[in-house]
């Protein structure tokens, strides 16, 4: 069965939330997995600021 959404979609949505945050934070690196059996979602990006070459990693599991 394929995947609900897409991790194209995913990754988008959340460049959108990053670049509110900092308009000079861009994903370079991004992974996630999504768990039928829990119904999670598992995330990590690492983001890095255009300017200064500051890293920012997130490792974030959403669901119930």
């Amino acid at each position: 069965m394929a995947n609900i959404v897409e991790d194209d979609v995913i990754k988008s949505v959340l460049q959108d939330c990053i670049s509110q945050v900092d308009e000079n934070l861009v994903i370079e690196e991004f992974e996630s997995a999504f768990e039928k059996d829990t119904r999670k979602l598992r995330t990590y990006i690492k983001a890095v600021n255009k300017e200064t070459d500051e890293q920012v990693e997130i490792n974030q599991v959403f669901g119930r």
